[in-house]
């Protein structure tokens, strides 16, 4: 970031030097990916640090887009990147940019794909590297970073990143070498359209970094003469509560603080993103516009873009896709206009996302590997055995378990442990019984608890 403006800093380019050298015929010979566009790239030397990124597919989503109304809707996959994110870009150029200048090691404080990301092309490069991340850290992305060696350790909130470590560099999101990688995006889309840029482009937005740089990216095409016509607009994705690029743009403020536990996809939900103040310049100077989304028509549209078009995004990236839908809705997008929609990331990293599309008690006799399902203690299985037969409410089930478990136990905790089998699924509210004068909720078992209790006992239960 500039230590003056407090804005992002970005790179620039001989483009009338380089608009002699690139053009569609010589951009046709060379082989696909990332290191295709190097003259727009700041690597110095031949030291390029690749895992084979970029050359994604911009795939044309014929089912998904007659579902929303649109005749020509594209999805740029980016999910099939090396680690499964649009980072790789990023980490490719600047790990690249890190090994010419001679630095030991690598530093950054991340706890999503970034990490895993910067974690992979250390290793590749033969650099150490270590990632600080938060508390709530995605399983799926810790498991990356701890298979490629990087050092992981939890920065408790609040607190200061330790002192620097010694010929290490600390790369951040918004790191002007790691910010070009990502431009190669709108490079590939352009391409692939016959070198022009569509009518409409919709990037989901954490930091605000990649709709920055998909617009640079479109804007030195230009330059150089590579792009024929308009250069579309943008339309950038926001999920609420946690919407603050959003509330920029409309002029409103945020109906509340979000707290911690709002953060439920935290690679989209950023409270104080890094380029907002860039993205904000590039939307409007596109003439474009920004959509908010709620949580469960990310959900939903995970579900869709898997089942309609076969792509696993995680919520990050399947967010671009209820933007589509909500634009559509909101008249932001014409449906004769071509669209092309960024998906970010992978849905094997978030398999907790996952957990809220995938119920496996649906699925008829599916075991998991586990033989027993997780998180069920022993009083909440008590308890399962106790509805099997017979509903009840929590003061009986405190009492049986007295008498029958000779368990030492409160109608409090009975009543915690109904409500935590109640959201994960194991119970449902019957209906309300009169004791003594006082309502109590019935409840009864469900096909899902009945399907963990076979789990742990068999069909002799």
């Amino acid at each position: 970031m500039c230590p003056l403006c407090k804005g992002s800093l970005t790179i620039s380019y001989n483009y009338e030097a380089l608009s002699e050298k690139l053009n569609k015929d010589e951009l046709a010979r060379r082989p696909g990916g990332l290191w295709k566009y190097v003259e727009l790239l700041p690597l110095l030397g031949d030291a390029v640090v690749t895992l084979g990124e970029g050359g994604t597919t911009l795939l044309k989503c014929e089912r998904l887009g007659r579902s929303i109304g649109l005749r020509d809707f594209y999805a740029k996959n980016e999910t099939t990147n090396p680690t499964g994110s649009f980072l790789d870009r990023g980490s490719s150029v600047a790990v690249s940019r890190l090994l010419y200048a001679g630095y030991k090691g690598v530093v950054c404080t991340a706890g999503g794909n970034l990490g895993a990301s910067i974690s992979a092309y250390a290793a590749k490069a033969g650099m150490p590297c270590k990632v600080y991340v938060p508390k709530r850290v995605d399983l799926g992305k810790l498991h990356q970073m701890v298979m490629f060696g990087a050092s992981v350790e939890v920065l408790e909130p609040g607190s200061e990143l330790p002192e620097r470590l010694y010929g290490y560099y600390h790369l951040t999101p918004a790191d002007p070498f790691f910010m070009e990688g990502l431009k190669t995006i709108s490079y590939e889309i352009a391409e692939e359209l016959s070198f022009r840029a569509p009518d409409v482009t919709v990037v989901p937005m954490g930091n605000g970094g990649l709709i920055s740089m998909v617009w640079k990216g479109y804007l030195e095409w230009r330059r150089l003469g590579l792009v024929d016509g308009s250069l579309g607009r943008l339309i950038g994705v926001q999920v609420e509560p946690v919407s603050p690029i959003y509330d920029k743009f409309a002029g409103s403020k945020a109906r509340r603080k979000p707290s911690e536990e709002d953060i439920i996809f935290p690679d989209i939900m950023v409270k104080s993103p890094l380029h907002a103040k860039l993205a904000l310049k590039c939307l409007r100077e596109s003439g474009g516009g920004v959509v908010l989304v709620k949580p469960k028509e990310v959900v939903e549209a995970m579900k869709f873009l898997a089942r309609y078009e076969g792509i696993f995004a995680e919520p990050a990236g399947s967010a671009a896709v209820a933007g589509v839908k909500k634009a559509v809705a909101q008249g932001l997008v014409d449906r004769n206009e071509l669209v092309v929609c960024v998906i970010t990331g992978s849905g094997f990293k978030d398999p907790k996302a996952v957990c809220e599309v995938v119920d496996l008690s649906r699925e008829g006799p599916i075991v998991p590997l586990r033989k027993r399902p997780t998180r069920i203690g022993r009083t909440k299985l008590m308890i399962l055995e106790m509805l099997l037969h017979n509903e009840s409410y929590g003061y009986e089930i405190a009492q049986r378990l007295r008498r029958e478990k000779r368990l030492r136990t409160t109608v409090a905790n009975v009543y915690q442990h109904l409500r935590e089998l109640e959201r994960a699924g194991y119970v449902a509210v019957s209906g309300i019984v009169v004791v003594r004068g006082r309502k109590r909720k019935k409840y009864k078992i469900t096909k899902k608890g009945e399907w963990a209790l076979k789990l742990y006992y068999g069909e002799s239960l």
